[in-house]
C-alpha cells in the first residue's frame, strides 16, 4: 500500500531515543528488589530521565519521523506526567508536526528554540497527509 517507490526507512536521531526515555513512566520495576534498594533504583531512574531530557533539549535535530514517533508516544502513553510544563514537554508541544495535528502552545510557553530540523518536511512521505485526513474522518469527533 505504498505509492511508487520504496517504502520509507525512518532513521531516528539519538536525541529522539533520549526524549523517549525522558517521557517514559517509571512505574514500579523494582518490586522484586529488596526494600533498601528500591529507593536507590527509583532515584537512579529519575536521574536518568533528567539527564535524558537535558540531552533531548538541543536545537534542530527532530526530523519528520522523530516528531511522528514522539507525537505517537505522547498520544498513546495515556498517563499525563506531572511535569507536563517541563521544558522538554513544552519543546515537544511546539514541534511543527505536533502543531499541524491541532495542538497549540501559548506564546508565553514557546521555547526559545525549536527541536525541529529545519529540513524536517523533506522527510515527510507524500501519503502522510492523506493518512492524516483519513484518520481525522475516522475519529468519533468527525463522524
Amino acid at each position: 500500500m505504498f505509492f511508487p517507490g520504496l517504502p520509507p526507512v525512518p532513521i531516528l536521531a539519538p536525541q529522539c531515543y533520549w526524549a523517549l526515555i525522558a517521557l517514559a513512566e517509571i512505574g514500579n520495576p523494582q518490586l522484586l528488589l529488596p526494600w533498601p534498594r528500591r529507593r536507590l533504583v527509583r532515584a537512579a531512574l529519575q536521574r536518568l530521565q533528567s539527564i535524558a531530557a537535558g540531552i533531548a533539549l538541543s536545537a534542530g535535530w527532530a526530523g519528520f519521523w522523530d516528531q511522528w514517533v514522539l507525537s505517537e508516544a505522547q498520544r498513546q502513553w495515556s498517563k499525563p506526567k506531572s511535569n507536563s510544563a517541563s521544558p522538554l514537554h513544552q519543546a515537544l508541544a511546539a514541534l511543527p508536526l505536533h502543531q499541524s495535528a491541532g495542538a497549540t502552545v501559548p506564546q508565553h510557553e514557546q521555547p526559545p528554540f525549536t527541536l525541529a530540523n529545519p529540513n524536517w518536511e523533506q522527510e515527510r512521505p507524500p501519503w502522510f497527509d492523506l493518512l492524516a485526513q483519513w484518520n481525522r474522518k475516522e475519529t468519533p469527533d468527525h463522524v
